[in-house]
This record gives structure tokens, sequence and C-alpha cells, in this order.
């Protein structure tokens, strides 16, 4: 992205300001209703493009210093959800308050609360972080006094302190999306959008980026809506998940409540052509068989011609392994093609969607 492309993104994602530099005390005002109501409380949103619904009655919410994974494949509506909750397009149906703002009838007061971290890198790559930042800071019309106290807060959240005064143009991936989140977070929101905010860093910048979203949550107890494809990475950072495909939420809960239905374990089977001849009744009778021991799903081979894969979702995995022992040895089938698991957020998208999280719509 060019430099003034970079600039006019950046200050799309920023709170609109307020007619007036806002005091130092509003940028940190805590939400309306006290910490037990929600910083982020959205019902009902919905969107069309002609005759075409992408976002479909999405209803979403986050507490004081929740971290929520709002997670679908590609082609799901998470863009245009988030677009929406971040007040960048108007819902056709649908509320999103803010702290108990309604951010319809008051966007300059909603946005001020609010935080984003694009995906792409939203920076001037000739000027130095701390030159950026600045840049940032008048966008936001912070007061002149409190800029330079903030920026370096920003600095040290991100790890950047001792580089700030380098050209962000001699950055690596990794040091630069530190940067662009700094920026998001100069006037303290209660509540930060970052979108794939790790794509293409490197494991060192990726577990600094960790570090300062737990930060932001444990000392600030802001509340974080986060995106990614990486699905160790929003196991390990998000307190509840919402899943979203075709415009709908299919499921929210906690890492235990959601995987809970998925039984004790996974076991996945692909057969060649030349074992299942060797059964009586093909794939449909192996799929009998296995069905008996859990929630069993048949899904098409990965490239054309290849094996369908029977995934199944074990009450007892004890129980579905001595089957397939049994059904290999009876028949004198290979166990080659068959692969164990635990349930994870991957094989959670896998059952409801019955895509991989990175697959497109």
């Amino acid at each position: 992205m060019a430099p003034v492309e970079a600039s006019a993104a950046a200050t799309a994602a920023a709170p609109a300001a307020p007619e007036k530099a806002p005091a130092a005390a509003d940028q940190a005002e805590a939400p309306d209703g006290g910490l037990d109501a929600p910083v982020l409380l959205a019902e009902g949103l919905t969107k069309r493009f002609g005759d075409r619904t992408v976002v479909d009655g999405i209803s979403l919410r986050v507490g004081v210093g929740e971290i929520v994974g709002f997670l679908g494949p590609n082609g799901a509506g998470k863009s245009t959800s988030i677009a929406m909750l971040t007040g960048a397009l108007r819902p056709d149906a649908g509320t999103v308050r803010v702290a108990g703002v309604d951010l319809a009838a008051e966007p300059r007061r909603a946005k001020r609360l609010i935080g984003v971290v694009p995906q792409e890198i939203a920076l001037y790559p000739s000027l130095t972080a701390r030159q950026n930042l600045r840049f940032f800071a008048g966008a936001y019309r912070l007061p002149a006094g409190l800029r330079r106290e903030r920026i370096a807060w920003a600095l040290d959240v991100v790890d950047l302190a001792d580089r700030a005064d380098d050209r962000v143009s001699a950055y690596s991936g990794g040091m630069q999306r530190r940067v662009n989140i700094a920026a998001a977070l100069l006037h303290r929101p209660r509540l930060l959008f970052m979108d794939e905010p790790t794509v293409g860093v490197d494991a060192q910048s990726r577990n600094q980026i960790f570090e300062a979203v737990l930060r932001l949550r444990d000392e600030l107890g802001m509340a974080v809506v986060y995106t990614s494809h990486y699905m160790p990475e929003v196991e390990r950072l998000c307190d509840r998940f919402v899943v979203v495909d075709g415009g709908r939420v299919l499921a929210a809960g906690t890492h235990r409540e959601l995987l809970r239905p998925l039984g004790e374990g996974l076991l996945e089977w692909a057969p060649t052509g030349a074992e299942l001849a060797r059964l009586p009744d093909g794939l449909e009778g192996l799929a009998a068989r296995l069905a008996r021991h859990g929630d069993l799903q048949v899904l098409p081979p990965s490239a054309g011609d290849g094996p369908a894969t029977l995934r199944l979702r074990a009450g007892r995995m004890s129980d579905a392994l001595h089957e397939v022992a049994q059904i290999a040895a009876d028949h004198g089938i290979g166990l080659g093609g068959i692969r164990l698991g635990r349930p994870d957020l991957e094989s959670l998208f896998l059952t409801l969607t019955g895509r991989h999280v990175r697959d497109g719509a």
C-alpha cells in the first residue's frame, strides 16, 4: 500500500474525532452501566447487497476484559460484520451499542471508544514509528500534553520503545504490524478490533503481539474482538469464540462448551479403493459400522479422484478403535489411512461447515 493510501486507510479505521479535543479522562471512560455491562452489544445485524444477504441476523456480546475470537471461513461474512460493528458500514437492520452508546445514533461518541487494527499495514514507511504515531495522535485529536505520554505507552505495549526512531521501512514485517497495533491504542479504546494481526509475522513478533493483547486485557480491562485463520493462536488467546458462516452465527461459547459435543476424540479414515473393494458393502458398509460409535461424516475427496474420508466423533474412543481393528483384521486392510486427534477448533469448523477455516466460500 502506498503511503498516501495507507494514511487514508488508517484514518478511516480510526474513531471519528470529536469537534473538540476530548479530555484525558474521556479517553478511558468506563462503559455505561458499570463493569458488568457489555462493552459491545450487537443484535440482529443484517446486510444485503442487491438480492444477496451477506450478514443475516448476527448478534455479538463482548464483556469488559474479554477476548472473543470471531471466526469463520473466507466468505463467511466476517469482514462485513466488522465493518458494521465499527461504524464503517451501515446495517440494513440491527443495532450496535458500544459501552452503552448507540453507534447509529451517536457515531462520534461511540467511535471514540473503538480501536481498529486493520489487516493491511497502514503506515508511512518513510517516517519513524514515533512520527507515525504522532500523526495518528493528531488524527485522534489527543490533547497536546497527552500525546507524548500515550505514544511512549503504546510503544512500550508493543515492545518497540528502543526502535521508535527508526524508519518503518527498516522494520521487519512483524515490527510493522506491532506499530500498526500501537496506532490503534493511542486513544485507549474500550473495544479493540484486531483483524488477522499476525499474518506473515515471525515467531518472536507473534509472541510479542500475544503478550500485548493479554496486557491490554489484564491492565486496562480492554475488550478485544480477534479474527484469525490460525487456530492455535485463537485457542491460546481467546476467552470465547463465535463461529460464523453464510452470514449467520453457527456456534458461540467457551472452548470447553464448543468442543464438548465433539466427544472423546476424532478418528479419520481414508481407505483406498483397493481396501474398500475388500469390504462386502464398500464405503457404505464401513460407514455404517463406524456410525455405531459416534457422529459420522463422510467428507468428499480433497482431490478430484482421491479417497473419501470417514470422520468420526467418537463417544468412546476405545470402542471405536476396537471396531477399526476388528474390521482391519477381518478383511486384511491396513491402517495407514487412519488419523487420530483430539477435538479442536479446526475440528469444530469441519463439523459445523464441512470446510476448513481457510477454505473459500
